[in-house]
């Protein structure tokens, strides 16, 4: 794709400039480099161009979708689900909560347990069917969510989306879809995502866990995403970096990405995972400054 012809996912604009070359150090699916620009506008990261392959870069591997190792991994993720169900409640205590990108449905389960009246929208067949059969809640499959959202038009009273934005191709879209679907006056969107200014990320750069090549395509600072959510009627009314699972994604921030800097996997453990730990200890405190996190959490509602 001629440079002439990139734009921004979260503006739109066309003054761009080569960022960074990276590859899939996190799932080494294959040994391909991708390109990231950097808005000159509202300084977001994104690829270009986005692989014509882009779901080979997940499939059953990818951990997101564990389906079979869901009993594992249950009682931890647990903990995560409800610090995210508390941020919830306290700006919407009830009503019909939207889920896009629920993967393995925990969050949507505790929702539900909660009294909200849940939908997810999902695109993995295997998630959909575990989420489905297993956990017995509504679920569409689906990899159009933009579309999803169309349908519910000022229907929802929560829209969640846990680390789904920078995934997706039509940024600006969902994000107009989600306010469309959002009712007046009181629906509240809740949104987490990696944070490009992050202390973790400066260090790292190419390197650093939360780029996740290819398979994050847009990285978006706050007040660009304060900017986009506002230009739909949505205005922000909080945003947290240090809730247990920004907590979490900071210690992955320091020690993933530590352990990416080496090529050779028989040295990465224990010593460089250990030494990551200590280090995302050491940097917790600035981490925590100037929202300087791994990811952020925000949360807006709907004034129109």
């Amino acid at each position: 794709m001629s440079e002439s012809l990139i734009r921004c996912q979260t503006c739109g604009s066309q003054n761009q400039e080569k960022f960074l070359l990276s590859k899939d150090f996190n799932q080494e699916k294959s040994d391909e480099s991708f390109q990231y620009y950097r808005c000159n506008d509202c300084k977001s990261i994104f690829l270009q161009p986005v692989p014509n392959n882009l779901s080979f870069y997940y499939g059953e591997s990818y951990p997101a979708y564990a389906v079979k190792n869901i009993n594992r991994i249950e009682k931890k993720n647990n903990y995560h689900e409800q610090a995210k169900l508390e941020i919830v409640k306290k700006y919407a205590s009830s009503g019909k909560l939207v889920e896009v990108g629920p993967a393995t449905g925990r969050f949507l389960a505790a929702a539900s347990r909660a009294g909200y009246e849940v939908l997810g929208i999902e695109q993995d067949a295997g998630c959909v069917e575990y989420i489905r059969n297993i956990l017995k809640l509504n679920v569409k499959c689906s990899d159009k969510p933009t579309d999803e959202l169309l349908q519910l038009v000022a229907c929802c009273d929560v829209i969640v989306a846990w680390h789904v934005i920078e995934h997706l191709q039509d940024l600006r879209g969902f994000v107009s879809a989600t306010a469309k679907a959002l009712r007046k006056s009181n629906g509240i969107v809740v949104v987490s995502t990696p944070n490009p200014d992050a202390w973790s990320f400066k260090v790292f750069g190419r390197y650093w866990f939360h780029l996740d090549a290819p398979r994050h395509l847009t990285l978006i600072p706050l007040q660009a995403l304060d900017r986009l959510m506002a230009d739909q009627g949505l205005e922000r009314e909080a945003c947290i970096f240090d809730d247990p699972v920004g907590l979490h994604l900071n210690k992955y921030g320091w020690q993933n990405s530590l352990m990416n800097l080496s090529s050779n996997k028989k040295i990465r453990w224990p010593w460089l995972a250990g030494l990551g730990r200590i280090l995302s200890i050491a940097m917790l405190l600035f981490d925590q400054m100037l929202g300087r996190g791994a990811a952020y959490t925000a949360i807006y509602k709907n004034k129109s």
